[in-house]
This record gives structure tokens, C-alpha cells and sequence, in this order.
């Protein structure tokens, strides 16, 4: 199994970069016909005071591909299990605030390093009706959360 590799501010797998492959199947989700906007809803009182939105495109449904997207190169995008409440972000680590998380970190979260990224669910009847967050970061310099680094969250439920 290759790996991926960071080198010089790229993704690189097999000395090939990552990022247009990923651009294609995000340009796929959104062109091809029967694709469609998926089942998510932005959760508003998470993120940062003036955050964008974390996007995602296609179907949430089992055994489809959910596109996952972040409005800003060099983003992460973090997955898991919704925060209920809302996880204020300690004053400590924000240059200004208030920032809450909506994905919970004590529990499983999947972490993509790039603004786009693809989220292949399984095709297991198990997992109708699950709920899922998801929230994009994007740390800024200085080693603090600034108003838009931490996008509001996003939450899905997987269908049939």
C-alpha cells in the first residue's frame, strides 16, 4: 500500500499529486447527473463568530460518496460524532472568540488533511439514521484559533 506524502506544501502519492485527483471526483459529484446536494444541515451556533460554512455535496446514503469540502486550501476536515452540547474551545488557545466545536473529540473522529476530501460510506443497513458531524479547521499563524479558522459545523444523517 503506498502511503501519501507531504512534500513542499503538496500531497503527493507515487511522486504524483493528490489534489487532482480529488478535484476531479468533487467536479464529478457536482456534474454528474444524478448526483445531488446532500442531506446536510450547517449547525449555527458552532464554529467561530464570523466562520463559513463546512459543505458537502452527493448522497449521504449507504454505500455512496459523500464530498466534503472546505472553502480555503490548507483546511483539515474533521468527522465524527455530533458534540451535544456544543464544545466551547478554552480561551487559551483563541486569538478572539468564542469557538465551539461541533464534532466531539472524545470519540472516533476521521481527519482529512486537505479542503477536499471524499468520505466512501459503507454499504451496511447498521448505519441508517446514524448522525455525523463534521467541521473544517484551518489554523492560522501565531498558534491561536482566529474568527475564521474554525468553520461552523455540518451534520448529515446517512439514509437508505
Amino acid at each position: 500500500m503506498r502511503r501519501a506524502i507531504h512534500k513542499n506544501g503538496a500531497w503527493l502519492r507515487g511522486g504524483k499529486p493528490i489534489l487532482p485527483i480529488v478535484a476531479f471526483a468533487a467536479l464529478f459529484i457536482l456534474l454528474v447527473p444524478g448526483t445531488s446536494r446532500a442531506q446536510c444541515e450547517m449547525i449555527l451556533d458552532t464554529g467561530c463568530v464570523s466562520s463559513l460554512p463546512t459543505s458537502c455535496l452527493g448522497s449521504a446514503a449507504v454505500g455512496e460518496t459523500l464530498g466534503l469540502y472546505c472553502g480555503f486550501s490548507g483546511a483539515s476536515i474533521l468527522i465524527g460524532q455530533c458534540a451535544v452540547p456544543r464544545i466551547p474551545i478554552p480561551a487559551t488557545l483563541l486569538c478572539s472568540g468564542p469557538c465551539y466545536l461541533a464534532v466531539d473529540p472524545s470519540a472516533s473522529v476521521v481527519l482529512f488533511f486537505m479542503h477536499l476530501g471524499a468520505l466512501a460510506i459503507p454499504n451496511d443497513p447498521r448505519l441508517i439514521g446514524a448522525t455525523l458531524c463534521m467541521q473544517c479547521l484551518t489554523p492560522g499563524p501565531g498558534g491561536c484559533l482566529r474568527d475564521r479558522d474554525l468553520y461552523r459545523g455540518t451534520r448529515f444523517t446517512i439514509t437508505p
